[in-house]
């Protein structure tokens, strides 16, 4: 329930005629009442200086601007190219679903919060592998990682019974990209995912269980980069 003042009014038992005839015996005379204060405007609200950013994205996101504020949240669906024209800046938490990339292009990044693609799921039948993880791409110049910052690919999933582990994503950089933030951010690649154990019933290579999935590296952006 909303706070609300209320004036609390006293009332004086004494006439007001008896004190005009007390002012006028003693020579007294009655101040004027005081002006009233001005009460300045109040400011205008001020201009946002970056669009809305919505809490789920896919496909191509094309800005001037991307931005997630502190305690935001965005969820990646499906892979996702942000292409900022100016720069991103991430001081929030930018995920995404199982096995997701996220690609970023921008000028400048700037990372106060976490980047994190998409772990690969898990093996459920007998025989399914663990899926792979989703990479990180920045195809940016400049990268700022803070203190406390994140930046993480996606782990692979495990595998089932007989069955091997998913990889774990890269983060993949541009040859000519700057790193930056004192050394106090963080930005690893996703392990690869455990080997399911072995089963009997189906093949010998399923009797002695999956192999482990490889982990994801740091690397530069090829030609062969999707």
């Amino acid at each position: 329930m909303p706070y609300r003042a209320r004036a609390v009014v006293r009332t004086c038992a004494v006439s007001l005629v008896a004190v005009i005839a007390i002012g006028v015996a003693s020579g007294f005379q009655t101040a004027p009442p005081p002006a009233k204060a001005s009460v300045p405007a109040p400011a205008p609200a001020p201009a946002p200086t970056s669009p809305a950013t919505p809490s789920f994205i896919q496909g191509d996101v094309r800005t001037e601007v991307f931005q997630i504020a502190s305690g935001e949240r965005v969820m990646v669906v499906s892979d996702v190219r942000i292409h900022a024209t100016n720069e991103v800046v991430i001081d929030g938490l930018l995920l995404a679903k199982p096995g997701v990339t996220i690609e970023i292009i921008a000028p400048k990044l700037t990372v106060r919060g976490t980047v994190c693609a998409g772990s690969g799921v898990n093996g459920v039948d007998v025989l399914e592998p663990g899926g792979n993880g989703g990479n990180v791409i920045l195809r940016v110049a400049d990268i700022r990682v803070e203190e406390g910052a994140v930046i993480r690919s996606g782990a692979g999933g495990n595998g089932s019974f007989g069955a091997s582990g998913g990889d774990g994503g890269d983060i993949l950089l541009l040859p000519s990209s700057l790193v930056s933030g004192g050394g106090e951010g963080t930005m690893e690649a996703g392990a690869g995912g455990t080997g399911g154990e072995g089963v009997t019933g189906y093949s010998d290579a399923a009797r002695n269980g999956g192999n482990g999935g490889s982990g994801g590296a740091v690397g530069v952006i090829t030609t062969s980069t999707v």
